[in-house]
C-alpha cells in the first residue's frame, strides 16, 4: 500500500496517493504500533505528500511527530531521523528529554 501509495505521488495522483497512504498508515499503526520503522517509513511519506500538495500545516505536523519518535526508536544521529529532522519547517525551542511525544495523527486524520 505504501509504495503504492508513492506512485500514485510520483504520478500526480496526489488525492489517491494521499487516500492510501492515510489508509496504510492507519493499518500499519494498529498492526505493527505507531512506533514501528514501516509505520513511520509510512509517516514520513504521507507528510511528504501534505507538503507536495502545500499543506503544510498537516506536513509539518507529521514530519515533527515522525522525527520525535525515529529520534527515540534509533537515536538522534541515524540517517532516516536527521533527514526527517531536515523537513520539518520553524523548528520547535529545544525539548526537555523528560517531555512525551504527542500523536498528533490522530488530529491529521480526523
Amino acid at each position: 500500500m505504501n509504495n503504492l501509495g508513492l506512485c500514485y505521488k510520483f504520478s500526480k495522483k496526489y488525492s489517491l496517493g494521499e487516500d492510501l497512504l492515510e489508509d496504510c498508515l492507519q493499518k500499519r499503526k494498529k498492526k505493527l504500533g505507531v512506533d514501528s520503522k514501516p509505520t513511520l517509513t509510512t509517516m514520513y511519506n504521507l507528510a511528504d505528500l501534505y507538503e507536495v500538495q502545500e499543506k503544510m500545516d498537516l506536513a509539518n505536523s507529521l514530519f515533527l511527530e515522525c522525527w520525535q519518535r525515529r529520534k527515540e526508536l534509533m537515536g538522534e544521529d541515524h540517517a532516516d531521523c536527521v533527514l526527517t529532522k531536515s523537513r520539518i519547517k520553524d523548528f520547535p525551542p529545544q525539548q526537555s528529554s523528560t517531555s512525551t511525544t504527542t500523536d498528533v495523527t490522530d488530529n491529521v486524520m480526523s
